[in-house]
């Protein structure tokens, strides 16, 4: 409510909650998006939180958000001494809680809880994959106190995911923007979890003779994370006689399902895939990714629209979106011959508003919309922030840098062998592409800019390990500009005049803007002051990294609320510091 309905409302209150989208409303959602020519959204979690990421307040306003509040921060001028009294009040001023809330004095009454709630889970207008136990006592919380990861008064308990017995009918094969093929379990829709599966994941051929999956089986599926369908299982026992194993090459005929053509095996990984680069499912999931909105974000160009600009011959590959003009988006036709469905002008305009945008986005987001192999966001972010432009990027002496020190080490040369070997020396093919003769980057700058750190050996010697950008992807983007493909890309845009332009360089990068260089964080659960996406282009303007997952690598934990017990258990095993938003945000010299 804008006012709350309290007779004698407090003169301070902060409440916490969650925002979520319903299973109806986000099914509407989708259909509006579909009806737009966008791409559906995966689930309805991360809809939520891409909804509240946008600048955009009125299109916030038209998605079907939802909130309950369950907990208090400041209050001043009322006195609560109990959850229940809190929640009680909540109630009374016109904000939502949860309707469901059961108490219980013993391990035997929050067992009988937890069972219950399993039990009624799927009633709920919304998806939820465990419950929250707290001390009811606000006085016993205080003597509880709290650790730096959560509170010592309350403990999330997760349910394992549901699963459910169907039937596998058939096995398809989608074609990815890589031309990797995944096989794709066709199954006898079965209602899980909240909502009807019909298709699972089969990822690989190896996965698939692992686990003994066959054509006409029986299988257990489960959703993961509560999200994405997988097979899990066979009942063996119920396959039927005539059954036999499933070949990935012969059920295809070894032709490529979209473009026809021949199919490899990856020599270095367990996929297949179509290696022309001209398949249309290859160029309809390039231009999505081009589009998304971690890339280029391209807004009203999803997969519907970019099905029909290929099949219409408006487009072959991304860079081709930047010669279309309104009067061909107008008349593009999203159905079919019997019931068209216009693009429409105002979509049209919408789309070449987003591509001029995409203009002058920054070198990372490029990076990123290229599709680079081994490139995510975070090493397209470090790229961005330390090259000026794509030509630097195309022959950088800092990647080569990074190659040639690692090669080096591995090799168990000096590190300061990589930036004096001549391009005949003994060292033969090891720095056989410094014939180039661009110069290389020195260990010493490369630590400067946050992509080398420097470590220890017994002997005394100089050593280093990498922060982000490794050996491996530091050449696929060398090998990528230097291959066809990447001098296309270059060519295409220096004839678009599009010239992305990168953020710090070397000369910029100063001990005062690099504070946390060489620092790895991974984040966990809730900040109050700010989002995930923006907590990480904090820590990275300050020259720090951002990795998903707690490793040997990794310098600090930050755990906000409601966080998790795997990443927290993870750092203790492996003596990761873990610290508060209060201890990041001073980090951050925001606090």
């Amino acid at each position: 409510p804008l006012r709350l309905m309290a007779e004698n409302p407090p003169e301070v209150l902060e409440v916490r909650g969650e925002v979520f989208m319903s299973r109806q409303g986000f099914v509407r959602l989708n259909e509006q998006r579909a009806d737009g020519g966008e791409e559906p959204f995966a689930n309805a979690r991360n809809a939520t939180a891409g909804t509240l990421k946008l600048l955009d307040a009125r299109i916030v306003a038209r998605r079907p958000l939802e909130v309950i509040f369950y907990a208090q921060g400041e209050i001043e001028g009322i006195e609560l001494h109990t959850q229940q009294e809190l929640l009680l009040f909540l109630r009374q001023a016109g904000l939502r809680t949860q309707d469901w809330l059961r108490t219980a004095s013993d391990f035997d009454g929050i067992t009988a809880a937890l069972q219950e709630l399993q039990q009624n889970k799927n009633r709920f207008s919304y998806d939820i994959d465990g419950a929250v136990i707290k001390v009811d006592s606000f006085a016993q919380r205080e003597l509880l106190g709290q650790t730096a990861r959560a509170p010592s008064w309350a403990k999330a308990y997760k349910y394992e995911p549901e699963r459910a017995e169907t039937l596998l009918k058939e096995i398809t094969v989608q074609v990815g923007r890589t031309g990797v093929l995944t096989p794709v379990a066709e199954l006898e829709p079965v209602f899980l979890a909240g909502s009807t599966i019909s298709r699972a994941t089969l990822h690989n051929q190896d996965e698939i003779t692992r686990k003994d999956i066959r054509i006409g089986d029986t299988v257990l599926i489960e959703k993961a994370g509560e999200v994405i369908p997988a097979v899990v299982s066979v009942r063996k026992e119920k396959r039927p006689a005539d059954s036999e194993p499933f070949d990935f090459v012969s059920h295809l005929g070894n032709r490529c399902p979209s473009c026809g053509g021949e199919i490899v095996r990856d020599p270095q990984f367990v996929a297949w895939r179509c290696p022309n680069l001209q398949c249309p499912a290859q160029s309809m999931r390039r231009i999505e990714y081009f589009a998304a909105r971690n890339a280029l974000d391209i807004s009203s160009l999803g997969s519907v629209v970019a099905e029909a600009l290929l099949e219409n011959g408006l487009v072959r590959e991304p860079l081709d979106l930047f010669s279309l003009t309104l009067e061909q988006l107008a008349v593009l036709n999203l159905g079919t011959e019997d019931e068209p469905r216009m693009f429409g002008a105002k979509n049209g305009a919408k789309l070449l508003a987003a591509l001029e945008r995409a203009r002058t986005m920054p070198l990372a987001s490029w990076l990123q919309a290229m599709g680079i192999p081994e490139v995510g966001s975070a090493t397209a972010y470090q790229i961005g922030r330390t090259h000026r432009d794509l030509a630097e990027v195309a022959n950088s002496p800092k990647l080569k840098g990074i190659v040639s020190v690692m090669t080096a080490q591995e090799n168990g040369l000096p590190a300061s062998a990589a930036s004096q070997a001549p391009a005949d020396s003994a060292f033969g093919e090891l720095f056989s592409w410094k014939k180039e003769e661009v110069a290389v980057t020195s260990p010493e700058e490369l630590v400067s800019l946050g992509l080398l750190k420097p470590g220890s050996r017994k002997d005394g010697a100089a050593y280093y390990v990498t922060t982000v950008i490794g050996p491996k992807t530091a050449q696929a983007v060398l090998d990528f500009f230097a291959g066809e493909i990447g001098q296309g890309w270059l060519k295409k845009l220096a004839e678009l005049e599009i010239d992305p332009q990168g953020g710090e360089t070397a000369a910029a990068t100063t001990e005062t803007t690099a504070t946390l260089s060489g620092k790895t964080f991974v984040l966990t659960g809730t900040l109050a002051s700010m989002d995930r996406e923006t907590a990480a282009a904090k820590i990275r303007a300050l020259g720090g990294n951002v990795a998903s997952s707690v490793s040997k690598n990794t310098t600090w934990l930050v755990a906000g609320e409601n966080t998790g017990a795997r990443k927290t258990e993870k750092a203790t095993e492996l003596g990761v510091a873990v610290i508060d938003e209060k201890q990041f945000l001073e980090m951050l010299g925001e606090n």
